[in-house]
């Protein structure tokens, strides 16, 4: 079992690799317990299903396929953390300049704080919100001594 992540003094220290680190470990929690067609499963025909919120999450210029089945879809999840993890470890690319769609410039770290990290937090409400919908309780996450 992993190791319970205390999220607010992480946040509170503003170290973005532990921020990144928290919130997959709370993403994963939530998708390891479940079935194939469980992630598949969607309350309505218009209602996106988990396996989609995740596609969706790590969107990147050169998107994948969407994923098939559960091992795919953990596939994706962890080369889309890692790329973003390696990045926040390097001081020099976290200072970088970055332009979002709008025009407007941040730094790197700006944008994992402020759209990478974020964007998980809504969609992670959506996943719990499904699971919800299955009658499935939360992620191992929220239940580790």
């Amino acid at each position: 079992m992993p190791k319970q992540i205390p999220i607010t003094p992480i946040y509170a220290r503003g170290d973005v690799v532990e921020m990144l680190d928290g919130e997959y470990a709370m993403l994963v929690s939530h998708i390891e317990d479940l079935s194939d067609d469980q992630l598949l499963w969607r309350p309505s025909p218009k209602a996106h299903c988990i396996s989609e919120i995740l596609w969706h999450l790590y969107y990147e210029p050169e998107h994948p396929p969407k994923p098939k089945n559960k091992k795919e879809a953990l596939n994706q999840l962890k080369t889309w953390y890692e790329g973003h993890r390696e990045k926040a470890s390097d001081s020099k690319k976290l200072a970088k300049p970055v332009t979002w769609w709008t025009g407007d410039e941040m730094t790197y770290r700006g944008y994992l704080q402020g759209f990478v990290i974020r964007h998980i937090a809504y969609h992670y409400g959506q996943i719990i919100a499904l699971r919800q919908a299955m009658g499935v309780d939360e992620g191992k996450f929220y239940h580790q001594k």
